[in-house]
């Protein structure tokens, strides 16, 4: 430990768990007690990243007084509300990046209002309300901005209501795969190791949630068993190892990603088209959408999407894009 006066103390620990994230302290540490991989390889061989270029501009604006029953009234009418139904502290509107419509994104988010542009690869996000506005304009989206977001805009750019703007890159998604590490320390773990963007929190979640499961079965030893810290990441690598993939996969999709080494943006492009298909299912579909919902929330197992009335529905949209059929009904 650093202490206050820039001295280094060491102290005798039950148990450490990196939480450093994209520093990834815990590899620098156990470079530092040398130890090696299960075939005796460099810690390195265990690092596997490639880097999908997100960048996004956040404006954070602070709400005055005197425009909060201007935006109440054009969100009313816009939403067929009553003034009093409109809670700006509840705002969440996101629209995505989609492979058919465009690499950027949008959004707009709560009190203190947070809007978000950026995207796959963009070399520039705007930088003022007003190139915002433009932005918004020519962006393209499955489903349209809506027009009261041009609205919002303008309010917010004629009262000249303050603003804090950041420019956000978003690192590298980088695995370490610690279950490959020959004689860990007993009592060593990583937590929230850096997963794709996509699902930081729900990997950070199921960790907490198997260390807690670790630490219960042990509740009656003196101490942590001699394997805890190998028993830990087989669990974490079976519970959580997937979503790596998940990750990959919707980043892949994107031609400003560059890839694993060894790997190319082919990789997946199977299960790309299925899930785009997935998800227009689902919008017809209440029983599709239930199964995706608890498949995301790890509620129910994945195998469940590939049910047949699942599978022929996304064939059914499949073929109805390829024969140029996309106006029929659903």
């Amino acid at each position: 430990l650093r202490l206050p006066n820039g001295q280094e103390s060491t102290i005798l620990a039950a148990l450490v768990i990196d939480c450093t994230g994209a520093s990834y302290s815990g590899l620098r540490w156990l470079k530092e007690l040398e130890t090696q991989t299960s075939i005796g390889q460099n810690l390195e061989r265990l690092k596997t990243s490639y880097n999908f270029y997100f960048v996004y501009g956040c404006f954070e604006v602070d709400i005055l007084d005197k425009v909060i029953l201007q935006l109440k009234k054009l969100l009313a009418s816009a939403w067929n509300k009553s003034m009093d139904q409109i809670d700006l502290q509840a705002i969440q509107y996101v629209w995505s990046p989609e492979s058919d419509y465009g690499r950027e994104l949008f959004g707009i988010v709560r009190i203190v209002v947070h809007l978000a542009c950026g995207g796959f690869g963009i070399e520039a996000c705007p930088k003022t309300i007003k190139q915002l506005r433009e932005r918004c304009l020519e962006l393209n989206f499955a489903q349209l901005i809506s027009e009261w977001v041009i609205d919002f805009l303008d309010i917010i750019e004629r009262e000249e209501l303050p603003f804090a703007y950041t420019t956000n890159r978003m690192p590298p998604a980088v695995y370490n795969d610690y279950f490959e590490v020959k004689g860990l320390p007993l009592n060593f773990i990583v937590m929230g190791m850096h997963p794709p963007s996509q699902f930081r929190v729900v990997k950070a979640c199921m960790d907490a949630v198997s260390l807690g499961g670790l630490l219960a079965s042990q509740r009656h030893k003196s101490g942590l068993s001699d394997d805890f810290a190998e028993q830990f990441f087989a669990i974490q690598a079976k519970r959580s190892g997937s979503l790596w993939d998940s990750g990959k996969l919707i980043d892949y999709g994107w031609d400003s990603t560059v890839p694993c080494t060894g790997e190319d943006l082919s990789l997946g492009s199977f299960q790309r088209v299925f899930s785009k298909h997935l998800r227009q299912l689902t919008l017809t579909d209440p029983h599709a959408e239930d199964v995706l919902l608890n498949v995301a929330q790890q509620c129910e197992p994945p195998t469940l999407l590939f049910a047949p009335s699942i599978l022929f529905g996304c064939f059914w949209l499949w073929a109805k894009e390829k024969m140029g059929y996309n106006n029929w009904l659903q």
